[in-house]
């Protein structure tokens, strides 16, 4: 089982536990806890959305992060396009051949 079908399975759960606390507190007209069951809802739905189309998630060493950190401080930038940025000069490293042409 990868971690993000484990993540989006969690979230999943937390949501239909939600559902029955929706159900629950409909029956007993307890409107304050069914806006807040409601919300939770909507925000793991929100969740498994992001995590199944949303940008995945590369697993990156300790100090890469840091150094990811600090570069986007520095520059005034996301940590997401000073990582693109990066992997891009590296990808374009690894495709040079040498060849002047």
């Amino acid at each position: 089982m990868t971690p993000d079908f484990f993540n989006r399975s969690l979230v999943a759960a937390v949501a239909v536990l939600a559902v029955v606390g929706v159900i629950d507190s409909a029956v007993d007209d307890d409107f304050d806890s069914l806006a807040v069951f409601a919300m939770v809802i909507l925000l793991s739905l929100g969740l498994v959305a992001r995590m199944t189309w949303g940008r995945p998630g590369v697993p990156v060493r300790a100090d890469l992060a840091r150094w990811l950190h600090q570069r986007a401080t520095d520059g005034g930038e996301s940590i997401g396009q000073v990582a693109d940025r990066a992997l891009s000069a590296y990808r374009a490293e690894l495709l040079d051949t040498g060849d002047p042409d």
